[in-house]
């Protein structure tokens, strides 16, 4: 099983681990950066947009109105989901970077 350093503590943990089981920091797995990406994002965009646009209506009028706010919510979520999506890629950079153990190498 292939291994990566902890974003926080360093320890060596399972690629796929979504939690370092020695400091419990997160990690940034393929799945934590898709659901993300998916469903977390999506949901608070869309709160923050239907607060704006259901509890302030004269306050989105009086400043970017309806059309920017739709704009500027898809620029946020297009701006994070590459983010997330490149700290994933980052991650999985460094595992590919790490030597290979004799027993890790299949022949053929």
């Amino acid at each position: 099983m292939s291994e990566l350093p902890c974003v926080s503590c360093g320890a060596d943990i399972p690629a796929e681990a979504s939690n370092c089981p020695h400091c419990g920091q997160r990690q940034m797995t393929r799945s934590t950066a898709i659901g993300y990406t998916t469903v977390g994002l999506p949901v608070v965009l869309l709160g923050i947009g239907g607060t704006l646009a259901l509890g302030v209506p004269s306050l989105l009028d009086a400043t970017i109105g309806v059309p920017g706010l739709v704009v500027t919510l898809v620029a946020v979520y297009c701006l994070a989901a590459v983010g997330f999506l490149h700290a994933y890629a980052k991650r999985r950079r460094l595992l590919d970077e790490r030597p290979t153990r004799s027993g890790d190498e299949t022949t053929q």
